[in-house]
């Protein structure tokens, strides 16, 4: 096996381990209470953790936590004025309800890795290799916007309640999406590199066999 082959099939362990990361990431709260994008301290022994497709939240007392149902969008501010009674500038509300429903691009990039995957496997074929660099590509994309809107939507969230008497830290499933962006533009280098060489080392071979 040449050094061009064993870099592909790198680049393919890295897209099935960002696919892996990404499919924790979309099934975070409400689905998993315990794989968020943030977990919030709240007033009152009160608490609330969002993940892509909602939220859980405790009353007052440390009440055992409730859960949304799965849904695209939802608005952080109205959650949290309902366990707390916090009161939400009219623009970080608005901003945070309109973001969340970029979330959806999780699962999304979830897709597009599984996709580039498969092209990646696939034996011999040169424009499979291409298209496989090309959906990794994508894939980086996509991954690297959901992490970004996942970052400000937490940061003004963070920011809202630490102007009252709550506090908050970022939740496991932030990190998470983060090393499969990374993951993911790692394959896509790896796959672009290995597809370039393999092209100019045919076209070398080819030369030679019109010499001889």
């Amino acid at each position: 096996m040449g050094i061009g082959t064993a870099l592909h099939y790198v680049g393919s362990v890295m897209l099935f381990v960002a696919m892996v990361l990404t499919i924790v990431v979309d099934i975070s709260a409400p689905v998993v209470k315990n794989i968020t994008f943030i977990n919030l301290d709240l007033p009152g022994d009160a608490d609330a953790r969002m993940g892509v497709f909602g939220y859980c939240t405790t009353g007052g007392n440390g009440g055992d936590l409730v859960c949304s149902r799965s849904r695209v969008g939802y608005d952080p501010a109205k959650v949290l004025e309902g366990v707390d009674d916090a009161d939400f500038s009219w623009g970080r509300a608005d901003t945070t309800e309109a973001l969340t429903r970029v979330f959806i691009l999780h699962p999304v990039g979830t897709g597009v890795l599984a996709i580039a995957l498969l092209l990646s496997l696939l034996p011999g074929s040169t424009i499979a290799s291409i298209l496989a660099a090309v959906v990794s590509a994508v894939a980086f994309v996509i991954n690297a916007v959901a992490v970004i809107v996942t970052f400000v939507v937490v940061n003004l969230l963070l920011g809202e309640v630490r102007e009252g008497t709550g506090d908050g830290r970022y939740g496991n499933a932030v990190w998470i999406s983060l090393a499969a962006a990374a993951l993911s533009l790692i394959a896509t280098i790896l796959l672009l590199f290995t597809c370039c060489a393999g092209r100019r080392r045919r076209a070398r071979e080819n030369r030679k066999s019109v010499r001889y």
